[in-house]
């Protein structure tokens, strides 16, 4: 049902436009990219942090539409970083979730708030993730210390389970665990498994993904795949299983103490 609402919301996002909502020449000036105009305007005494009915902001239409260029020139002029919408929604998580890497860029370069959540509980990182942006999503893992833990392992979790293989790879490299648990204790390795991502598979395996562990409904992820049919899917986790109880130490001996 997350996943649900972070589409309808990008949905709702496209059709912001529509609705009776009207915009000053400030705003429209940032929505379609001019810098000059922004810059006229604002001199002529137009305020850039102006909201429109539905809570946009000259800097949430230029950061929603990718113009990172003036982006940067409306935070110059003082533009908020900070302000939302009416759904929650700031500049960096639009420009997130449209793909639009210079611009999220600009704006956490200015301190925006790479924590921020929409009132369904999106944030800039999940919504680049979900939609495959990697780019986007890589530099807002730049400033993963600023982001919540659950919100890191639901990103990994997504990555995994949409096969959005180079997006895992980097989380990866950003030394992101991918032996954490999300919703109901289920792992990365078990979203991809449940979705027949067979490369994501095989490369959480190859990173360290840890086979064994069972959500809460008592399922590991060689049970995922049985449930599945996912035959190829099988051999290899029962092939990891069967290598991970190799490698396990054997249990110390007992020593009797003879009296």
């Amino acid at each position: 049902m997350r996943l649900l609402r972070i589409c309808i919301f990008s949905l709702l996002l496209a059709l912001s436009g529509c609705g009776g909502e009207s915009y000053s020449l400030l705003m429209q000036a940032a929505r379609f990219g001019d810098a000059q105009g922004v810059s006229k305007y604002a001199a002529e005494g137009l305020d850039v942090n102006e909201k429109s009915k539905q809570g946009k902001t000259a800097l949430i239409l230029a950061a929603g539409a990718g113009h990172a260029k003036v982006v940067e020139a409306l935070i110059g002029l003082g533009a908020d970083v900070q302000a939302h919408d009416n759904n929650g929604a700031t500049a960096l998580i639009l420009a997130a979730t449209e793909g639009h890497a210079d611009a999220v860029r600009v704006l956490l370069s200015h301190g925006a708030d790479v924590a921020a959540k929409d009132h369904d509980g999106g944030t800039a990182l999940l919504n680049a993730v979900f939609f495959g942006y990697r780019d986007a999503a890589a530099e807002l893992l730049k400033y993963k210390k600023g982001i919540a833990a659950p919100d890191l392992n639901e990103a990994m979790l997504i990555a995994a389970g949409m096969g959005h293989i180079d997006i895992v790879k980097d989380m990866i490299q950003s030394q992101l665990s991918v032996n954490v648990m999300g919703l109901n204790n289920r792992t990365p390795l078990m979203a991809a498994v449940k979705f027949g991502r067979m490369d994501t598979v095989r490369l959480l395996l190859e990173n360290g993904s840890d086979p064994s562990p069972k959500d809460s409904e008592g399922n590991t992820a060689l049970m995922v795949a049985q449930d599945e049919g996912k035959q190829e899917m099988i051999e290899i986790l029962e092939k990891a299983l069967a290598s991970k109880s190799a490698s396990a130490p054997a249990p110390a001996a007992t020593l009797n103490n003879a009296k």
